[in-house]
């Protein structure tokens, strides 16, 4: 986490629960959705949206409460209801980190001994339970300094200071080079030019807290999902299995009435048998259809829905914020920025906080793929360990194919970026000529026909440079789009049949495993060609960045901005002077010595 979160100060305005707007018809089920924070609220706040600290408080109870081994259920629900509590009542996510990895730590520790009960008999267990005692009271201390330790480190950002320190450099640089780092950071430094940062590094570390536990324990809900609804296809499938002798023993008809010949009767016997096995599985099948339904599918939909939403509540409270720190609170927060705005670019203020939402939404979008899809990856390496030649054989095929593909992908997103970025400067440009000519509409008149005509032909020389544009861009958008699903699903795909096939024949993972496997390869070749997958989302933030670093330039020339001496007239108060003035607009000239 960036940084530890502030403890609670009770003397201090910590929270933002009322504010001057009517939002009277912003509420979802009676509950308050405001992303309204108080623009005074400085780095000693320890919150600063509405429902902050009841946000963290589910996102930790769901992940404990999801998250787990063969773990006692009362025991399970206890650490989640225990680590609620405690992001609740506003604690330092350090302490609140630390008694998350330590409960774990005790469920391994008491799992181990409930094992090596099992294992021996009641004598031995006596003395066994006599002689670890000791070893477990040192293995649950050991637990705890590890867990606050490595709390400690992983808040403080030590911890990637250490391993940044001593990963060699070679490896950083693949790091770099197959993960968008750069750009992730660029996407702060950026946001960091116009909040303050220390307010957006606490506001950081929350969203990072709330999408970890929200995003892995949606994971492994995932995962057990995939696995249900794989072994219900896999029933369906076997629908047109051949029926087995036995079976058809099972389902013999013995008051069948007696055909014309033995050979007739025999196949008639045999067919009919046949089919009331089929008839049967068709029935199971059909009744197991309303438990999945009600007992699987809905209530992971339910899931899905309520704690995706509350993740994306606390990433659009961040979001808005940034808008209107661009839009409202820095642009008035000096003099010289609104007419520095309106004078020296033809982007306006919405235009700009567009852009900061593109950059930062995208970011995070990438970041929240990656951890929804974390606990899938994780199932690779235990399977791929015990079948190295499966990795040498298949995996280089299945990253060339995609290499490729991404390749010829990032060259058709390079020009469409471009082509974008041109189609909204020609807009924002043609936007503020139409208001212009709108606006001095009777003055055209008034000058002649030439100069309506000459407004035409700016006008149509404007849309047609857009149109001409915007065509190219669609065009390569939609072949882009066609490629990439064409390699996605028939050439990537069936790479990905050949690694499952080669497991399922040794028996490493089931048949109702293959949906959750094929995801996992899916998915960790996403995760290592993140920078190549998401070509076209960094360089539309790419984009955005420019636009903001434009923005930050031009408000930084205001602030050094020449202004006219003058003072007040000593005898007469009321009065200012001024000299040696000339002023200018349009074709009105004024010039006072």
């Amino acid at each position: 986490f960036p940084s530890a979160h502030p403890s609670h100060n009770p003397t201090k305005m910590t929270t933002n629960s009322s504010h001057p707007f009517d939002l009277s018809d912003a509420y979802l089920f009676g509950l308050s959705l405001s992303s309204y924070r108080d623009y005074h609220l400085g780095p000693d706040a320890s919150s600063y949206f509405e429902n902050e600290t009841a946000i963290a408080a589910i996102a930790i109870f769901f992940f404990r409460a999801t998250v787990h081994g063969q773990e006692w259920t009362l025991w399970r629900y206890s650490c989640a209801l225990a680590l609620g509590v405690l992001a609740y009542m506003k604690q330092p996510y350090e302490v609140i980190t630390a008694v998350e990895l330590f409960s774990y730590v005790v469920s391994y520790v008491c799992q181990s001994q409930r094992r090596a009960s099992t294992d021996t008999g009641s004598e031995a267990r006596k003395q066994i339970n006599a002689k670890t005692l000791l070893f477990q009271m040192l293995q649950l201390a050991l637990g705890a300094a590890v867990s606050l330790g490595f709390s400690h480190l992983m808040v403080t950002g030590l911890l990637v200071k250490g391993l940044t320190l001593m990963t060699p450099k070679p490896i950083v640089q693949l790091l770099y080079y197959l993960f968008p780092i750069a750009e992730m950071q660029r996407v702060y430094d950026v946001a960091a030019k116009f909040a303050n940062p220390l307010v957006l590094s606490k506001q950081l570390s929350h969203l990072l807290f709330v999408t970890f536990h929200i995003q892995v324990g949606m994971g492994f809900l995932g995962i057990e999902f995939l696995r249900r609804e794989q072994h219900r296809r896999n029933q369906l499938v076997r629908m047109d299995v051949e029926v087995s002798p036995s079976e058809e023993a099972a389902n013999g008809d013995a008051d069948a009435p007696p055909s014309s010949t033995p050979d007739e009767s025999s196949k008639e016997q045999t067919q009919s048998r046949k089919l009331k096995v089929r008839l049967q599985r068709s029935r199971r099948f059909q009744q197991g259809a309303a438990p999945f339904i009600l007992f699987t599918a809905f209530p992971y939909m339910m899931q899905i829905i309520i704690y995706g939403g509350i993740n994306k509540y606390a990433a659009l409270c961040l979001q808005h914020d940034l808008h209107r720190t661009v839009r409202l609170n820095e642009l008035f927060n000096h003099d010289n920025h609104l007419i520095a705005t309106a004078t020296e670019t033809a982007t306006s203020p919405e235009g700009y906080a567009s852009s900061m939402d593109v950059a930062l939404s995208t970011a995070y979008d990438i970041f929240n793929r990656k951890l929804f899809s974390l606990p899938k990856v994780l199932l690779l390496p235990n399977v791929m360990a015990k079948q190295p030649w499966l990795v040498v054989q298949v995996v280089p095929f299945i990253f060339l194919s995609d290499l490729v593909k991404d390749s010829a992908v990032a060259f058709v997103t390079r020009k469409i970026e471009s082509l974008q970025k041109q189609i909204k400067e020609l807009s924002s440009i043609r936007g503020k000529v139409e208001a212009f000519d709108m606006k001095n509409a009777e003055l055209l008149q008034r000058s002649g026909k030439s100069s309506t005509a000459f407004t035409q032909r700016r006008w149509e020389s404007l849309t047609v440079q857009i149109q001409a544009r915007q065509v190219v861009s669609d065009l390569l958008t939609r072949s882009k789009m066609f490629f990439a699903f064409m390699q996605r699903n028939f050439v990537f795909g069936a790479l990905i049949d050949c690694a499952l096939a080669n497991l399922l024949a040794i028996g490493k993972i089931t048949s109702a495993d293959t949906f959750v496997f094929s995801r996992a390869v899916e998915d960790a070749v996403d995760m290592f060609l993140t920078r190549s997958r998401a070509e076209a989302e960094l360089g539309r933030m790419a984009t955005e960045h420019d636009k903001l670093d434009e923005l930050d330039d031009i408000w930084t020339r205001s602030k050094n901005r020449i202004l006219l001496p003058c003072h007040v007239d000593p005898i007469e108060h009321k009065t200012m002077i001024f000299r040696n003035l000339h002023y200018t607009r349009g074709t009105a000239t004024v010039r006072a010595d």
